[in-house]
């Protein structure tokens, strides 16, 4: 006999504010937890739901100690949950940690773990914790190309598999200027986003750009760079994060400062180690005393 409540649940939706974010890679596991239980634990008295938020005819993932859901869950379970969700943890310790698997970004919402409890006979809502998701992908490499035609250049800038969808940046490195392009979006069926970015400039005997691809979600900045007036002419690739960069960059100001430190002192060292000499007349006879080094002024 499946719980009266469990059925109740199916059009019940707590309001209140999601208090976890976790962001999740296309195609594997991510995790939504629930383990926060206080005071005695006895499983007996708890029954959990999952939900998704707006969902009021299925639910994501469902428990209950007493009884066997197998039958309810085959009728009830969202079709886009099915064979994707397990309980990561024993139950039995408070832990209502859900796995998620093969995650994409259909599954991209927000999440709500319903925790009942049995009052003197009666469940009724314990507790409820809400989970943000977010689904992303890393992009590829930019690769960089770039065609001649007449009195114009154009050039292009592609990334692949990622996701969210991405803002590409053009600069010239000439003037540090940020160059108007087009973009060109399209959608794999695993849901990851491909982007191709094109760009036009007036034919000219030699220049230098720079394409950032940037996935704000996963705080992803891959570039890429091309010099028309090397000798090879062929693009360079720099997928470093920018603030990789920096951190190399300051890390290398810091050793410098401490060379120059050292230097300094070394000399300061030499400079006052060489003996000084005082010369006194004493009658006629010029007479030399070498100083210590220890009582020089």
């Amino acid at each position: 006999m499946v719980p009266k409540s469990f059925g109740f649940m199916m059009f019940l939706w707590v309001q209140t504010a999601a208090n976890i974010s976790v962001t999740g890679i296309i195609g594997s596991t991510v995790e939504l937890r629930c383990d926060e239980l206080n005071g005695t634990f006895i499983l007996n008295n708890f029954r959990v739901i999952w939900q998704k938020e707006g969902e009021i005819e299925c639910f994501v993932e469902t428990y209950d100690s007493d009884e066997d859901l197998t039958s309810y869950r085959m009728k009830n379970q969202c079709p886009d949950f099915t064979g994707r969700t397990r309980f990561n943890e024993e139950p039995k310790e408070g832990k209502f940690t859900l796995q998620l698997l093969k995650i994409s970004p259909k599954d991209e919402f927000t999440y709500s773990c319903v925790v009942l409890k049995n009052e003197k006979g009666k469940f009724t809502i314990h507790r409820e914790v809400k989970t943000n998701l977010k689904v992303a992908a890393n992009y590829s490499t930019p690769v960089l190309t770039h065609m001649s035609s007449g009195e114009e250049t154009t050039f292009s800038c592609t990334s692949s598999h990622g996701y969210p969808q991405p803002k590409v940046y053009w600069v010239n490195h000439t003037d540090i200027s940020l160059l108007n392009s087009t973009q060109h979006y399209t959608r794999a069926p695993d849901g990851t986003i491909s982007v191709f970015s094109t760009l036009t400039v007036k034919a000219a005997t030699g220049i230098k750009l720079e394409c950032t691809v940037e996935n704000e979600q996963l705080h992803q900045n891959l570039t890429a760079t091309i010099d028309t007036t090397s000798p090879e002419n062929s693009p360079s690739v720099d997928n470093t994060p920018s603030k990789t960069k920096g951190a190399v960059l300051g890390s290398v100001a810091a050793v410098s400062v401490v060379i120059l430190l050292i230097l300094y002192i070394v000399w300061k060292k030499r400079r006052t180690s060489v003996p000084k000499t005082y010369i006194a007349e004493h009658g006629l006879e010029r007479n030399t005393y070498t100083l210590p080094a220890a009582c020089h002024v």
